[in-house]
């Protein structure tokens, strides 16, 4: 129930609903001839001009930067990577597909092939809405790998079971970590996801290491003479990541997760 209310949320928060739910309203009241169009087309107007502003990619790079990055990581026993959607493997067509948040497994394998980690662990992620033509995250990583030609040693990567959201991964992790006896470990997830990674984990009792990785360049970019701060088609997305976030860490509050 819990799940299923958090996505409709996430339907709602999407700034691009109202992009083009305004217009709709627009026309209809267009249609019936009423007064209120004009404000409605204020309304519009700058809602558009908010969404899209300089102001969100600030936002988004203050936020990202809650847990700055790690240049020389040191040594630690592991490295725990959060599951998403980021890697998908269709089996009929024997292809890939991967998104932005790949740069969480790629960051993660670095890690390991330098030896800054002894151990990689990453779940197999949510399929509760894939169908069985599709492998799960955990599995299409290591099928990725071995295409590639890829090596790493037995048992260095070790892929634990599907979870549903951070809470439920959080609680696994703990229970591997225990029986691997490991102490000391990176948390890598995307940058704007780790502020409530990292409070999940620490209300479980953990004390990871924080490993972000930026999947969105404006996060990294720290000066915001660069240009990268200015109206862009791309902003509506980073808010809808920023709100996103903040709901998430309101409803796990709630539930007790954090």
């Amino acid at each position: 129930m819990f799940y299923s209310i958090s996505k409709l949320l996430n339907i709602l928060i999407i700034p691009t609903t109202y992009m083009y739910l305004l217009p709709l309203v627009i026309l209809l009241l267009m249609l019936l001839k009423k007064r209120q169009v004009k404000h409605v087309v204020l309304l519009y107007l700058f809602y558009f001009f908010l969404i899209t502003s300089p102001l969100v990619s600030y936002l988004y790079q203050s936020y990202s930067l809650t847990y700055p990055a790690i240049n020389n990581p040191p040594p630690l026993a592991a490295a725990v990577i959060l599951s998403g959607d980021a890697l998908t493997y269709v089996r009929a067509d024997d292809r890939f597909f991967l998104n932005k948040s790949f740069q969480r497994q790629l960051d993660g394998l670095r890690l390991l092939q330098k030896q800054t980690v002894q151990k990689l662990i990453l779940s197999r992620g949510n399929n509760q809405w894939l169908n069985t033509g599709f492998l799960n995250e955990g599995d299409a990583f290591l099928k990725l790998l071995q295409d590639l030609n890829i090596s790493y040693k037995n048992n260095s990567i070790i892929i634990i079971d599907d979870v549903l959201n951070t809470y439920e991964e959080a609680l696994k992790v703990k229970a591997l970590l225990q029986q691997e006896k490991i102490d000391h470990f990176y948390l890598v997830t995307t940058a704007i996801h780790m502020k409530r990674a990292m409070k999940v984990f620490q209300k479980q009792g953990m004390s990871p290491v924080a490993f972000p990785v930026y999947a969105e360049p404006i996060a990294l970019d720290r000066d915001s003479r660069s240009g990268n701060f200015h109206w862009h088609w791309h902003n509506p997305d980073l808010l809808y990541q920023l709100l996103h976030e903040e709901i998430g860490i309101f409803a796990y509050t709630l539930k007790g997760y954090i």
